[in-house]
């Protein structure tokens, strides 16, 4: 039996003020573990800006409210978290 999956894009927009580059849409480009200088080891997204810039979100900010995942099918129909707080 061939089963297929269907694929989105997904997006991530800083919704807190204080979030990086807040209020601007990221691509999720991967999820991995990453330890940065002097922290433990966290679950993170490596993000891509449309200026091309990488970055990696910690999964615990999406937890917490401070950045907001979206699908492409949102960022097509505009639906973008605006800042919350």
């Amino acid at each position: 039996m061939n089963k297929t999956a269907m694929i989105q894009k997904a997006y991530i927009v800083g919704v807190h003020r204080y979030a990086f580059r807040a209020g601007e849409v990221a691509e999720i480009i991967e999820t991995k573990y990453v330890k940065p200088t002097g922290y433990n080891w966290r679950l993170a997204m490596v993000v891509e800006y449309a200026d091309g810039f990488i970055d990696y979100v910690a999964f615990e900010d999406v937890s917490f409210g401070n950045y907001e995942i979206i699908s492409d099918v949102q960022l097509g129909l505009g639906q973008i978290p605006k800042i919350k707080y």
